[in-house]
Parts: structure tokens; C-alpha cells; sequence
């Protein structure tokens, strides 16, 4: 990051060495550079502190189970729940995967609200059953891509109870993602992709700098998806929804 800046600065001053200055556009670029230095820094820090330097061994292939009636004939082995996410080829190129987890337990999630045992407790009443994560971002974005692209992806899927469980899962992350300090997100109409959709979009602080985010809510029986994207200067709300129908079409 440090290298980032450095080198920005130094072509910064060769260019005022050739023209005359314009203080408003040294201004405005300067405030550029110091937004994409906090989108690195941001990226980073959002990054868990227990990720593994390196992807985590792929789950042990289940083994399929013979249909009954059928001689020699076997079920396909059911997709894992990091399977139903979207990959690399699914986004836009320039993309790079920093972080995945096959198996987001029910503690780790509910670390993340501001009361974990009641959260805990809220999980188990909704029969989870499991989850897993992947995120994405652009590396070090440049001013053009943190300003004219999506530069950061999330996506996660979670197992309940019931389609009901789900759908209760789904109304309190749409209150609490509505809720949440820092951020200002409106709900928006969105064409249908599950039993239930629901999509918001809008702003969200960190660390003094204002991201636009999109979010997408989809519920398929007892699949909860949410998919999230993030930009300085562009609204990512095309691109989260274009993923979420490429990956949900498979099935």
C-alpha cells in the first residue's frame, strides 16, 4: 500500500514539474488515491484472522448411495454448500479469491452480532444446519477499477431447519443489514429468483470512506444466499444480481 502511494506521488510530481498546477484536480486525486488506499486497507482487514494462507483441502467426495430398485444404478452425491456459491468464473474478470470456508459454524456467525449468545440461540431455534462463505476482490484496484467497478464480492449460503426457519433467517438479516451502523440501504424491486428475493442497495461507511453496496437476499426452501458487492464510484447492484442468476441456475 505504502508502495502504492509512493509511487502515485512521484508521478503526481512529474506531472505539476511539466504543467502548471491545478490545485482542485490535485485535490481530487489526492482523495482518490487516500479512497483506494482504504479500499486495500478495508479488504484486508475484513479478511478473518484465522484465514489459511492457502485454499483449504476440497471436502471428501461422499459416496453415492444405491437407488433402490435399481440394480448397479447410484444417486449423484449431493452438492456441498460451498458447491452452490459462485467461483472465479462466475464474475468479472480481474477477480481473485482471497478467502472460502466449507464449514462457517454457528459460534463464528454469531460472533459477528452484537449479542452472540442471543444470536446462538436464534440459530439453533432455526435449525441451522451449516454454512459456507467465499469472497472476492479486485487486487490492489487502481483509481479507474475503485471508481467504474464492483472491486469487492461476497457470497454465502446457509442450511435451517425448514423453508419456514429459512424465511425467518431471511426477514432478520433484511432488518438487521437495514439496521446496521455506518450503513444507509433502501430496499429496491428485483425480478424473483427463489421463494423469496429481496435486494438492497445503497451506501455503507468504513473507516471514512463511503462504499456503494448492493445486497441480494434469496431464499430456496431451506437455502438462505446472500451475495454482497462493493465500489467506490459505481453501483454494483447489476453485477451482484448477474452472478446470484449464473450461479443459482445450476441448481
Amino acid at each position: 500500500m505504502r508502495l502504492l502511494l509512493l509511487l502515485s506521488a512521484i508521478l503526481l510530481a512529474a506531472c505539476q514539474a511539466r504543467q502548471p498546477a491545478n490545485p482542485a484536480a490535485t485535490a481530487t486525486r489526492s482523495a482518490e488515491l487516500t479512497a483506494v488506499a482504504a479500499v486495500q486497507a478495508t479488504a484486508t482487514a475484513a479478511r478473518p484472522a484465522s484465514a489459511p494462507a492457502v485454499a483449504p483441502p476440497p471436502l471428501p467426495t461422499p459416496t453415492p448411495a444405491e437407488i433402490p430398485g435399481t440394480p448397479g444404478a447410484t444417486a449423484a452425491p449431493p452438492a456441498s454448500l460451498l458447491d452452490r456459491l459462485p467461483g472465479l468464473a462466475d464474475l468479472p474478470s480481474g477477480f481473485a479469491l482471497d478467502y472460502e470456508d466449507p464449514d462457517v459454524t454457528a459460534p463464528e456467525i454469531a460472533a459477528n452480532y452484537p449479542d452472540p449468545d442471543a444470536h446462538l440461540d436464534r440459530l439453533q431455534q432455526w435449525g441451522f444446519a451449516g454454512s459456507a462463505y467465499r469472497e472476492f476482490s479486485i487486487p490492489s484496484p487502481g483509481v479507474n477499477d475503485a471508481m467504474q467497478r464492483m472491486i469487492i464480492f461476497r457470497a454465502q449460503v446457509s442450511r435451517y431447519g425448514s423453508p419456514e426457519s429459512t424465511s425467518e433467517a431471511l426477514r432478520f438479516q433484511l432488518e438487521t443489514t437495514r439496521s446496521r451502523q455506518g450503513w444507509n440501504l433502501t430496499e429496491v424491486s428485483t425480478q424473483p429468483l427463489g421463494d423469496e428475493t429481496v435486494a438492497l442497495q445503497g451506501t455503507a461507511e468504513s473507516d471514512g470512506t463511503t462504499f456503494i453496496v448492493a445486497v441480494l437476499l434469496v431464499r430456496r426452501g431451506d437455502l438462505l444466499y446472500r451475495y454482497e458487492g462493493a465500489s467506490l464510484g459505481y453501483n454494483p447492484y447489476p453485477d451482484v444480481v448477474s452472478i446470484a442468476e449464473r450461479t443459482l441456475s445450476r441448481g
